[in-house]
Formats: structure tokens, sequence, C-alpha cells
């Protein structure tokens, strides 16, 4: 059953003189560190160097033969990219000096294409698309794009006329919102969006349809939406985290969230950002983005992350980490 994958991880690390079969085993029932040592001296009565490398082998095996069903790995994803230059600055020094992994991009709005200079920087930087319909003004032209803007020719906000959208004039606009992404020489690591439209009743499959051409993952927020993806062969990860926002988004809840954390991939939203005039005057949300970012960037969050042995990772991974 395992003894190809045995094969593949070298001998001197995994198989020290002990049965292979018991390290499958410990693999297997995730035990690890001390837990794994304490079991290795009163089962097999190893001395400390050979119990050293019976761990290191029962880790190595538990990644290779059980993928991400035992390991923790999260997905810090920062939304709004090109909001303004205060929230490209903060999601950048989120990434740079704490824990983001990852980021979505208002594409029509004039600040986004800072990302190619961005991921030059970065490039470690997972990057994707934050579809939007509720911000800003469409990058098609406002005549192929009619029910979805107001008088002044930028999009309506959030349930303002929601009845009045055409799913075929969204899709148009996402279409156009992908292309621009493309052009600027970068390929979307997932599709997520702006208010969470992408979860509506009605262009659930639109974007599940996006995501399949171009074989990339869709944040999910809900279990609908969830099973809508996965239903169509999207991937998604195994949980979702939306709640680091507003009076919780502070260093002790998130501290709790990672403490709370179970084996699979969760994605962690989140919204840092260094305050600034445009962002005071066009978003609701504001000054928790500045605690956010102080909480992203915390040493004894990212202290915890690693202690906790919390993979960092981004949606580019999340192909090989589900098998």
């Amino acid at each position: 059953m395992y003894s190809s994958a045995i094969q593949s991880v070298p001998v001197e690390t995994v198989y020290v003189g002990v049965l292979a079969d018991a390290v499958y085993q410990f693999a297997r029932e995730g035990i690890l560190q001390k837990v794994a040592e304490e079991k290795c001296k009163e089962q097999l009565l190893l001395g400390e160097d050979v119990t050293a490398q019976f761990i290191k082998g029962a880790e190595l095996l538990e990644k290779l033969l059980f993928g991400r069903k035992s390991m923790k790995y999260l997905i810090v994803n920062a939304d709004d990219f090109g909001f303004s230059e205060g929230v490209n600055q903060g999601i950048l020094k989120a990434h740079r000096d704490g824990m983001v992994t990852g980021t979505t991009v208002m594409v029509n709005l004039p600040l986004a294409a800072h990302i190619v200079e961005a991921v030059a920087q970065y490039p470690r930087l997972g990057v994707g698309i934050h579809l939007n319909i509720t911000y800003g003004k469409p990058v098609l032209s406002v005549s192929e794009v009619s029910s979805l803007v107001n008088e002044q020719g930028e999009f309506l906000r959030p349930g303002v006329g929601a009845d009045r959208v055409r799913p075929a004039e969204v899709a148009a606009e996402w279409r156009a919102q992908l292309a621009l992404f493309r052009s600027w020489g970068l390929k979307p690591t997932h599709l997520d969006s702006h208010h969470h439209v992408h979860t509506w009743p009605g262009l659930r499959d639109l974007t599940a349809q996006l995501a399949a051409e171009l074989s990339i993952p869709v944040r999910f927020t809900d279990p609908l939406t969830r099973e809508a993806l996965v239903s169509k062969g999207v991937p998604v990860t195994d949980f979702f985290i939306g709640d680091f926002y507003g009076d919780r988004a502070t260093t002790g809840y998130l501290l709790n969230i990672l403490r709370g954390l179970t084996p699979g991939v969760t994605e962690l939203m989140c919204h840092p950002a260094v305050v600034d005039d445009q962002l005071t005057a066009k978003s609701s949300y504001t000054w928790p983005r500045n605690t956010e970012l102080e909480s992203l960037t915390s040493p004894e969050v990212n202290n915890l992350a690693r202690g906790q042995g919390i993979q960092l990772t981004t949606y580019a991974d999340l192909a090989g980490l589900n098998r």
C-alpha cells in the first residue's frame, strides 16, 4: 500500500532499522514531535539519535501519504489591492513583515496596475482577482454594462438595484477584468469578489465557469457556494475564516484563530491598510484596517503560527495540497 511512497523518501532519513509499518502507523495517526518521541521510546526502546530520525521520517511520511489531511495549511489573503495607495502599502507590508501570503486585485481601479511592480518585488506573493461590480467604474463602456452602473457611470453600491443586474453583463465585465489582468503579464492564482458578489445565487455558476476555464480555485464563504463550486470541479479550501474583521480584527482574536485551526487548508480573509484620505472618503471600513495590519505583522502572531506548525501557503499551491 505504501511501499512506493517509502522508496521515494531518503532511506537514511526514514528507515533506520525499525519497521516501516510502525513509521507508517505513527504517521497515519498524526503522532508527531513529543508524542511520537514518547511512543518511540516506550514501544520501540530507541535511543535519542534514532528517535529523532524516526520522528523526521514520520513527519515526511505524513505529508507524503496523507497530504493536507493531517497538516495545518493557512492561506492569508488580503482583499482590495488597488483601492488606494494606503491599501496597497498595507497589504505589501503585511506580506513583507507579516503573515499575508496573497492578495486579490480590484482590476478596474486606477491603482490596481501597481500589482505588476509588487509582484516583481515580492515574487512569493500570490495574486488573484477581486471580481468587482460594486465599486468604481467598469472596465467596459457604460453602454455595455448599463444594468450595473448609475447615472455617473459607476458601479451600483451593494443592495442598490441588485434586481436589475443582468448576468450576461456581469459575465462580460468580469471577462474584461480577467483580460485586463492577463494583459499585465500575470496569471491569477484564484478568484474572489468585492462584497462576496460571486456568491450571489445568480452569479455562482458564472464564477465556477470562469474558474474552470482558467483551472484556478475560488473562495467560498458559505456551504451553498462551496457545494456549487465543488460540483463543477472547482478547487476550494477546506475552511474559510471571514470574521477577522471590524471589532474582531485584533491581535488577541487572531491568536485564537491560529490556536483553533484544524488540519486541512484554511483561508483567512483580511483587509490590512495604512489608512489614507482616499480610503476614509470612499470606504465604510477604515480604521480597523490599521489594527489588522498591526495584528498580521505582530511578532507574537507570527511566532505562534510557527510554534503551532502552521504552514503558510497560497492558492497557487492548493492543487498540490489537495491530494
